[in-house]
Protein backbone atom coordinates (compact mmCIF):
# COMPACT_ATOMS: atom_id res chain seq x y z
CA UNK A 1 0.00 0.00 0.00
CA UNK A 2 1.90 3.13 -1.19
CA UNK A 3 2.12 5.56 1.84
CA UNK A 4 -0.34 8.32 0.41
CA UNK A 5 -3.36 5.88 0.86
CA UNK A 6 -1.90 4.31 4.59
CA UNK A 7 -4.45 5.16 6.70
CA UNK A 8 -2.35 6.70 9.38
CA UNK A 9 -1.00 8.86 6.72
CA UNK A 10 -4.11 10.39 5.58
CA UNK A 11 -5.42 10.52 9.09
CA UNK A 12 -2.13 13.08 9.93
CA UNK A 13 -2.92 14.58 6.44
CA UNK A 14 -6.34 15.62 7.79
CA UNK A 15 -5.71 16.91 11.02
CA UNK A 16 -2.47 19.04 10.03
CA UNK A 17 -4.85 20.78 7.47
CA UNK A 18 -7.01 21.47 9.58
CA UNK A 19 -6.32 25.18 11.23
CA UNK A 20 -8.01 24.46 14.36
CA UNK A 21 -6.38 21.84 15.02
CA UNK A 22 -3.02 22.96 13.78
CA UNK A 23 -3.88 26.10 16.03
CA UNK A 24 -4.51 23.90 19.32
CA UNK A 25 -2.38 21.60 19.05
CA UNK A 26 0.96 24.52 18.24
CA UNK A 27 -1.01 25.71 21.76
CA UNK A 28 -0.15 22.74 23.53
CA UNK A 29 3.23 22.01 22.21
CA UNK A 30 4.18 25.73 23.42
CA UNK A 31 2.79 25.58 26.82
CA UNK A 32 4.74 22.62 27.29
CA UNK A 33 7.81 24.30 25.83
CA UNK A 34 6.95 27.10 28.27
CA UNK A 35 6.72 24.61 31.45
CA UNK A 36 9.75 22.54 30.53
CA UNK A 37 12.06 25.90 29.71
CA UNK A 38 11.03 27.37 33.09
CA UNK A 39 12.92 24.58 34.71
CA UNK A 40 16.02 25.61 32.86
CA UNK A 41 18.63 28.77 33.42
CA UNK A 42 16.66 31.70 32.31
CA UNK A 43 19.28 32.18 29.31
CA UNK A 44 18.65 28.93 27.82
CA UNK A 45 15.19 29.06 28.15
CA UNK A 46 14.72 31.82 25.98
CA UNK A 47 16.89 30.41 23.05
CA UNK A 48 15.16 26.86 23.28
CA UNK A 49 11.85 28.11 23.17
CA UNK A 50 12.62 30.05 20.30
CA UNK A 51 13.87 26.95 18.56
CA UNK A 52 11.30 24.76 19.23
CA UNK A 53 9.05 26.52 18.07
CA UNK A 54 10.83 27.57 14.91
CA UNK A 55 10.94 23.60 14.58
CA UNK A 56 7.42 22.88 15.73
CA UNK A 57 6.07 25.27 13.23
CA UNK A 58 8.53 23.96 10.60
CA UNK A 59 7.25 20.61 11.09
CA UNK A 60 3.94 21.73 10.89
CA UNK A 61 3.81 23.49 7.84
CA UNK A 62 5.95 20.49 5.81
CA UNK A 63 3.37 18.09 7.18
CA UNK A 64 0.50 20.97 5.84
CA UNK A 65 2.24 20.96 2.10
CA UNK A 66 2.94 24.43 2.75
CA UNK A 67 6.85 24.53 2.65
CA UNK A 68 6.48 22.93 -0.73
CA UNK A 69 6.89 26.41 -3.22
CA UNK A 70 10.42 27.89 -3.18
CA UNK A 71 8.97 31.48 -1.62
CA UNK A 72 8.10 30.09 1.16
CA UNK A 73 11.44 29.18 2.22
CA UNK A 74 13.58 31.01 5.09
CA UNK A 75 17.38 31.18 5.29
CA UNK A 76 19.02 31.78 8.65
CA UNK A 77 22.53 32.83 8.62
Amino acid sequence: MPVENHHVSSFLRKIVRDPATTKLLTILFSTILIVVTTERARKQACASFILAVTQLSTITLVFAGEINRPETHVVCD
